[in-house]
């Protein structure tokens, strides 16, 4: 029977311009266990919201939500909310159980049973006295869940419960959840980011994107269609899940059954390799980490109170430049507590710290950050320019809303965006993926590794095993107010059993140290690349080989490109001065031809060799096209323009080849707008030389807006003055002399200086900023 029908149900916020919820139709039958996910902000919230009445939010409501047919009843619909705090009223354990049955008007009598039975059921009776605030996070979620369950209801809608619960507390609340459903028969409505446990138990799954349905069915079915869409949504699905579909599309293993959790993912993984001789089952380590030391903690004590038990003990920590650090722990372990002390918020009573640089800090409730009436006006409080921070994080489409009204995703994101703003030295970071899709997630761990690269340190507290396995330097274990193991990812997590990755307790009776799905992916279908006829040794005498082979034609090729690049620069001046006395009155003509040819030279022999993506040429062309804009837009002021500006920003984002190409063709395209003459190959060569000398310099390293800057104004009024003047040098006198050639170079000194001052202005502007939007797309498409 149906105990949910919903029913064309469209559902609008306040001065929101589109739905959060847009048309859904569904139901759910009783006893069912439902998740919901989506992306951060699809409505997932929102949904679960509009199923309890008294909790419905204030907007326009459009069909219908059907209970058993008949409108809802509240009194039968538990809620838990993601934070734990959010829920509590009472000061005691026992009182927090028994505060909704004293509303129902129950006597003392049953009050007494039900709640002895209810915290019997859950295993609360060790904690039945204690104070709620002495709680663990978890302790304080499986508590709200039995105060809701002790008055009975017949849906359970629980919304994000275990994001802000370390990985056991998390696994144990759901599996608490699982023996509501199976055992007494409530029915379950769950949203989650967290699949990995939660996936396995559900009946149904519904999957939200922007308000609408995207699809509902098995879970079985609704990996397979987000898997055939190549959704987003579907790298959150549970890991088995994702390597069986990794491995179907190569052939391997799609005979057999896929599997939803561990057990049937290790069953899946040993059923696939079991004929197969394996060559390979580890993966060498990659990160070899020594920088400057920016925090350290050397022997930190702290307490809260100086009769309390000590929850910082003896702790010493080194944070290097560069780094990103993840501290992970249970809940009440102190994490938060070192965080603090790590940022100065706190004091130890022994101890020393000690910190290099600025800090910014993202606390665990984003709310704390939010002092003003809209988002825009919160980002905009700190001064600084708002508008790529926002595109960053995604959060255009909530500018004009509270901070409060937003999703918990989406305060986190607004929050990071106001950390982000303060350009720290060093980046705190409190639980900063909780409520996270994982989308974003993966975008945040890339923003994270740029930040790093940059030189930012960031030190992060963390229950998110599977972000920190993927994009941690070291990870580290805080129990007992102190570190217990420190080490890289790999190892770190290789040898837990809980505090580990699901793709590693799935694959390590085969594989050592495989931590994320694609190592796995990665580690099988090298195996299977083996050969059953090709002993073993050979093949890897052949791999060695095949390896020696590609090194060796990737060094080759690098030396005949530097080859190549300095044959160009001699040819350039070669070529000037034979042309100058070789072809009498009409020399100009082939030599400007010749100079055009070694210009284009560097694109056919470095992109086409590599065959470029559309979407890279297309990046090239937008450059090439805002550098000749830019000497548009200056047109009537002589020499004053920002083409070289851009040809050098070029050069420093994507490295001497594209600095090179981009110079000389801003210089031909450009000549377009203000007429060709047989001067444009001097500027096109003069200007493909800036952006090599660019790329040569400053590719790849941490740069220096004054720095670029005056390279800049060098490179202008020296390279780009003394190779243009050559042609009035050249061609505006028969017989050139030494005398004509100082009288042609002081008369420029003026223009070539404006041209320096222009480019150094440019450059001293939009450095940064091109630098931000050019690295972006660099990384978005992954260049």
């Amino acid at each position: 029977m149906e105990i949910f029908t919903v029913e064309n149900l469209t559902f609008t916020y306040p001065n929101r311009n589109f739905p959060a919820l847009n048309n859904l139709n569904f139901s759910i039958a009783t006893g069912e266990f439902v998740v919901i996910c989506g992306q951060s902000g699809s409505g997932k919230s929102t949904l679960l919201k509009n199923m309890k009445p008294i909790l419905t939010p204030k907007g326009v409501k459009i069909g219908q939500i059907l209970y058993y047919g008949k409108k809802i009843e509240d009194k039968k619909i538990g809620y838990v909310f993601q934070n734990p705090d959010n829920q509590i009223v009472t000061e005691k354990v026992w009182q927090e159980l028994a505060f909704g049955l004293e509303n129902m008007g129950l006597e003392t009598k049953m009050i007494r049973l039900k709640v002895a039975e209810m915290a019997s059921f859950f295993g609360i009776q060790n904690w039945f006295e204690k104070e709620v605030n002495h709680l663990s996070g978890g302790q304080k979620q499986l508590l709200n869940l039995a105060s809701i369950m002790v008055m009975q209801p017949d849906v359970l809608l629980l919304d994000e419960p275990t994001s802000q619960l370390d990985p056991i507390a998390a696994a144990d609340f759901l599996e608490a959840v699982k023996k509501i459903n199976r055992e007494i028969g409530t029915t379950v409505i769950i949203t989650e980011h967290r699949l990995e446990h939660v996936f396995s138990m559900a009946d149904k799954v519904i999957v939200l994107e922007k308000g609408s349905i995207l699809c509902c069915n098995t879970p079985s079915t609704v990996a397979t269609v987000l898997a055939q869409k190549n959704h987003p949504m579907f790298f959150a699905m549970p890991a088995p899940l994702q390597a069986y579909t990794a491995l179907s599309q190569q052939k391997i293993g799609s005979h057999l059954k896929c599997p939803m959790d561990i057990r049937e993912g290790k069953n899946w993984l040993t059923e696939v390799l079991k004929e197969k001789k394996l060559v390979k089952t580890e993966l060498p380590e990659t990160i070899t980490f020594k920088k400057d030391v920016v925090l350290k903690m050397k022997e930190v004590w702290f307490k809260y109170d100086r009769q309390g038990k000590d929850i910082v003990k003896d702790l010493s920590l080194e944070v290097y430049q560069g780094e990103l650090f993840c501290l992970m722990g249970g809940n009440g372990t102190g994490k938060t507590t070192t965080l603090n002390l790590a940022a100065g918020l706190k004091k130890p009573y022994r101890g020393s710290i000690k910190t290099k640089g600025k800090w910014a800090m993202l606390p665990q409730n984003p709310q704390n950050l939010f002092v003003e009436k809209t988002v825009k006006e919160d980002l905009s409080a700190e001064k600084y320019s708002i508008k790529e921070i926002v595109e960053l994080v995604k959060i255009e489409s909530l500018l004009e809303m509270h901070p409060y009204d937003l999703s918990g995703g989406e305060q986190q994101r607004v929050a990071l965006a106001k950390v982000l703003l303060l350009e720290p030295d060093i980046l705190y970071l409190d639980e900063p993926t909780k409520c996270l899709d994982n989308e974003f997630k993966i975008k945040l761990g890339n923003l994270l590794k740029e930040l790093t690269a940059k030189g930012m340190t960031i030190f992060m507290v963390s229950h998110d095993v599977e972000f920190c396995g993927r994009y941690a330097d070291r990870c580290a274990m805080f129990f007992d107010g102190k570190i217990v193991a420190i080490d890289t990812p790999r190892q770190f997590f290789s040898g837990n059993n809980f505090y580990t990755t699901a793709a590693n307790r799935m694959a390590r009776h085969i594989f050592k140290n495989a931590i994320c799905v694609e190592e796995i992916v990665e580690l099988v279908k090298e195996n299977y690349r083996i050969s059953d006829d090709t002993p073993p040794k050979q093949k890897e005498a052949k791999n060695e080989a095949k390896n020696e082979a590609k090194e060796l034609l990737k060094t080759s090729s690098k030396k005949t490109l530097f080859f190549l690049q300095i044959s160009i620069l001699l040819l350039t001046v070669l070529t000037i001065y034979i042309g100058l006395f070789a072809f009498e009155k009409r020399h100009y003509l082939l030599t400007n031809v010749l100079l055009v040819f070694y210009a284009m030279i560097p694109f056919f022999y470095k992109f086409e060799k590599r065959k470029p993506k559309a979407r890279e040429i297309v990046l090239l062309a937008v450059i090439v096209a805002m550098a000749t804009v830019g000497r548009a837009a200056f047109f009537m002021i002589p020499n004053f323009k920002p083409t070289l500006a851009m040809v050098i920003i070029a050069g420093i984002c994507l490295g001497k080849e594209s600095g090179f190409l981009i110079g000389s063709m801003s210089a031909f395209v450009s000549n377009f707008l203000f007429g060709q003459g047989p001067w444009t190959p001097y500027q096109m060569i003069a200007s493909a030389i800036i952006g090599y000398f660019a790329g040569f310099l400053f590719y790849n390293r941490h740069v220096c807006v004054w720095i670029v800057a005056l390279f800049g104004g060098i490179a202008t009024f020296f390279i780009y003055g003394g190779i243009v003047d050559l042609w009035t040098i050249f061609y505006m006198n028969s017989e050139p002399t030494l005398a004509s050639a100082i009288v042609v170079y002081s008369a420029a000194i003026y223009f070539n200086t404006v041209h320096a001052m222009a480019t150094v202005l440019f450059l001293s502007l939009f450095t940064k900023p091109m630098m931000q939007k050019i690295n972006r797309i660099k990384n978005k498409y992954d260049f």
